[in-house]
């Protein structure tokens, strides 16, 4: 975590260390943080494939803090963005994470 931190202040923008802190954090059970970060990585996101998996990530973040309502809307954008990912989404809804 320590790392990604440094480099993220190398890189303030670098969506792909972004994705990687928020891994770091969710592992760690602080997915309030991930949540804040994955949010960042959406709006920096240039191309479809990190917007698909940052939106898959915080529809997972949702869920695990219970937060259906907003796993749902995560879940009707990644719909529209990545059939495959929308479904293990739904999957991991289903099951409870």
């Amino acid at each position: 975590e320590n790392a990604l931190k440094t480099a993220l202040d190398l890189l303030p923008n670098n969506t792909y260390i972004l994705m990687e802190l928020a891994v770091a954090y969710a592992l760690q059970d602080e997915d309030e943080s991930a949540i804040e970060i994955l949010k960042q990585v959406i709006e920096l996101a240039e191309d479809e494939e990190t917007l698909a998996e940052a939106h898959l990530r915080l529809g997972i973040a949702y869920d695990t803090i219970g937060n259906e309502t907003l796993a749902t809307v995560e879940l009707e954008i990644l719909r529209g963005l990545d059939e495959d990912r929308a479904r293990v989404l739904e999957e991991i809804m289903e099951t409870g994470g």
